[in-house]
């Protein structure tokens, strides 16, 4: 009787293994609820945020991404403000040294002594007292130290002693006589300037001659 049981359950097994083949393997009946619950199950995965390191890691390539570059254009606006000073510069010691020149061509002109106004000395320079026909030239007295350089916005003109604009530079001219001739002087001018906590100097010199015979 009970060899009987068996194989009729053995047979409606088989029967439904015939007609449940849409199961990826055959109904047992000891596991067959275990095998509904793997075929019907839904994959299903926590949500997994950002270590503490990760985040430390990823924030410090974003400063390296993005500190660099800034630096660098920083310091490349920087040399720009620099480089333009550097050309005010340039020009303000050339000016100096036309300023002298055109003492000594006044003074030949004039049939003066061409040293006139020229006494080895130290000098500020005022291109802005050409206007009134007033000396370029002023003597400092005693030791010179460089004078600041003013812009004159009536005028347009970079001036010494005068002008409504403060500007980083300042300004001396030098004359001396280092051969001892009546016919040769030696001008030095020398502009210092700041920008942004960078100073720089220009020095530009220049020996003049009596052209007249």
């Amino acid at each position: 009787m009970e060899s009987n049981t068996k194989k009729t359950e053995q047979n409606e097994l088989k029967k439904i293994n015939q007609k449940s083949r849409f199961f990826a393997f055959p109904l047992n009946p000891k596991s067959l609820n275990q095998q509904i619950h793997v075929l019907g199950a839904v994959p299903h995965s926590t949500p997994r945020g950002f270590t503490l390191v990760e985040t430390l890691v990823a924030i410090a390539i974003l400063l390296v991404a993005v500190v660099g570059p800034i630096s660098l254009i920083g310091d490349a606006v920087h040399n720009i403000y620099y480089v333009k000073d550097e050309m005010v510069a340039i020009n303000l010691a050339q000016e100096a040294i036309e300023a002298v020149r055109q003492v000594r061509d006044s003074n030949n002109i004039a049939g003066v002594a061409w040293l006139t106004g020229l006494a080895v000395d130290d000098y500020s320079v005022d291109v802005g007292k050409l206007i009134i026909g007033a000396p370029v030239l002023t003597a400092c007295p005693g030791a010179c130290t460089p004078q600041p350089v003013f812009f004159d916005t009536g005028t347009g003109l970079y001036r010494q002693g005068i002008g409504d604009v403060a500007t980083p530079f300042s300004r001396e001219v030098e004359i001396s006589d280092d051969i001892a001739s009546p016919f040769q002087r030696k001008v030095k001018a020398v502009v210092s300037w700041n920008t942004g906590g960078e100073t720089g100097t220009i020095t530009v010199s220049e020996s003049i001659f009596n052209w007249q015979p």
